[in-house]
């Protein structure tokens, strides 16, 4: 399958690529930020809930472990705001793969919460939420194929500018051979 058919060429078919990337990175930095400080104000009240020691110690658990997760996630989006700025290939790449991975971690964990929660929602609940999950892991996977766009742009150029100054130093060489072979006076003439 040829993924590069997926990616888009404009950010909302208008701003370029670079911008779009910039902007998805500040977005998920700030939603992993909001994300970690409602985990971190469920870690605070949770203990104040009187339940049995598993369940509080399992909840308490989670939430450490999701407040973890959130701040790595706003580093790795912080890392994307520094690689586009300096054109790095190899951070970009790396987001995707990280982005990707957890966006399949999440499509797992909402369709378990899902089944598992089932009963309580109801038909009605159940089926607002899918879509309003459809619709998120769209935006996801869109924001996904536009930073794997922009990985593509900048490897591009980056490939182009290596043909190019290959060619020049190409170019550089065979001159300096033909003004070898050349009289002293002739290349002298041609400086």
């Amino acid at each position: 399958m040829n993924w590069e058919t997926f990616a888009p060429k404009k950010f909302f078919c208008y701003y370029p690529l670079s911008k779009g990337t910039l902007f998805i990175a500040i977005v998920m930095s700030c939603l992993a930020m909001l994300t970690g400080t409602s985990i971190i104000i469920q870690v605070i009240t949770v203990q104040g809930i009187q339940c049995d020691k598993f369940v509080l110690r399992t909840a308490y658990g989670f939430g450490i472990s999701a407040l973890t997760y959130n701040l790595l996630m706003v580093l790795v989006n912080l890392w994307l705001i520094w690689a586009v700025k300096k054109k790095k290939t190899t951070v970009v790449i790396i987001w995707v793969v990280v982005t990707s991975v957890w966006l399949v971690k999440l499509l797992v964990l909402v369709i378990v919460l899902m089944i598992v929660h089932d009963m309580e929602v109801g038909k009605t609940g159940g089926t607002l939420c899918m879509i309003i999950q459809c619709l998120c892991f769209a935006v996801l996977i869109y924001f996904i194929f536009v930073v794997y766009g922009y990985w593509m742009e900048i490897s591009k150029q980056k490939r182009v500018r290596i043909v190019a100054d290959a060619a020049k130093e190409s170019t550089k060489d065979v001159a300096k051979e033909i003004n070898k072979e050349l009289p002293k006076d002739v290349a002298k003439d041609k400086l």
